[in-house]
């Protein structure tokens, strides 16, 4: 049996109780049997320790879960004294998992640290946004190859980790009979329901494109390179037209009535003679993640990531749920059995900034009106 020490950076914060804590409780309960996890949740404030354990019963099935020991520190993120304590302690069978659940600026102070130790049974997760800015990124990855932590690092994007974006044998024998030459259009789109459900002071500060482009489009593209439906890079289409809007109340929701932040977009573009329609956009009619290819000949490849789990070539459909389980549990399932095929390396993890720097210029450029909707 394996023996996780996860080690949950942030752990009062809203990734940790949203996402990473049920995910881990998900997983503890399939994994029972193979890996027992004590949960060692730091951070720079008191931790509301009532409000974790209620998450962590709602999120417990029954009582068969090897997550066997939680304990909760409170420190400062730049000081090494508790995290070399607990690398030293670290027993030969022992496997550390830090999850950097925490604003990207704290990523290089943490990685100082992870500088400093035997990088024996180590794994750092950093999930997305990496860095607030480009700038950021390369300080980040520079900081990531200068301690030689390339190994133990992981760079993720929750979308990468989506049950729907794993393709079987079946369907990967049919996409190969479609030629990369004969694609028209390539439509990419990510629609909520929700309006900003609670994040309004992160939201505001950077819309939707910010949000969504450097790591969520960037990884849909990526997703498509994998599975060789493309061969472009995301950072070389053209923008042609930019759309933006903001959902009617958003100013209300944050509490701004001056805020021009952008709640949708629109994108037309185009690589290598191939239309690029790029769409993402909060309080919408529906939820939806979803890729549209067409090709010359007509034929449609219609790949529903989320909620449908499906994927349409021409009218066959081929259903790719499987486990039902959340995007964080995937990508648990995927360390424990350490297949890193679905994280990011560094260069990915600066790709998603150069279009996100491409857009930002056009913007400047053209000085799109901000529509409400």
């Amino acid at each position: 049996m394996q023996t996780w020490k996860f080690l949950l950076i942030g752990v009062t914060g809203d990734l940790s109780k949203r996402k990473i804590l049920p995910a881990l409780l998900e997983f503890a309960y399939k994994n029972f049997q193979e890996v027992n996890i004590e949960l060692i949740g730091y951070s720079r404030s008191i931790p509301d320790r009532e409000e974790i354990y209620h998450i962590l019963e709602q999120a417990v099935v029954d009582k068969k879960t090897n997550l066997t020991k939680i304990n909760f520190i409170q420190g400062e993120y730049n000081d090494p004294s508790f995290f070399i304590k607990t690398f030293n302690e670290l027993k030969e069978d022992e496997r550390l998992i830090a999850y950097f659940a925490v604003p990207p600026h704290i990523f290089i102070d943490l990685l100082k640290i992870f500088c400093l130790v035997n990088k024996r049974n180590i794994d750092v997760i950093i999930e997305k946004p990496f860095g607030q800015d480009i700038e950021e990124a390369r300080k980040i990855i520079k900081k990531v190859e200068d301690c030689n932590l390339q190994e133990i690092v992981h760079f993720c994007d929750h979308y990468l980790f989506k049950e729907g974006v794993n393709l079987t044998n079946e369907v990967l024998e049919k996409l190969s009979k479609f030629k990369l030459e004969d694609i028209t259009t390539i439509q990419i789109n990510a629609l909520e329901k929700l309006d900003v459900n609670g994040r309004a002071g992160y939201f505001d500060k950077i819309g939707s494109i910010k949000d969504m482009i450097p790591a969520h489009f960037y990884s849909l593209w990526h997703i498509l390179k994998k599975y060789n439906l493309v061969n472009q890079s995301f950072n070389d289409i053209v923008i042609n037209s930019l759309k933006i809007g903001q959902y009617n109340g958003y100013k209300e929701d944050v509490a701004n009535t001056e805020s021009k932040t952008e709640t949708y977009f629109n994108i037309d573009g185009s690589v290598e003679g191939i239309k690029v329609n790029l769409e993402s956009g909060k309080k919408k009619s529906k939820k939806q993640t979803e890729i549209l290819i067409t090709y010359s000949n007509n034929s449609k490849i219609r790949w529903n990531i989320d909620p449908g789990k499906k994927i349409y070539i021409d009218e066959t459909e081929f259903d790719l749920s499987h486990t039902n389980s959340q995007d964080h549990t995937n990508l648990l399932e995927d360390l424990k059995n350490k297949v890193n095929e679905r994280f990011l390396d560094e260069q990915d993890a600066i790709n998603g900034w150069l279009f996100y720097e491409k857009i930002k210029k056009y913007i400047d450029a053209t000085n799109p009106q901000l529509e409400i909707y």
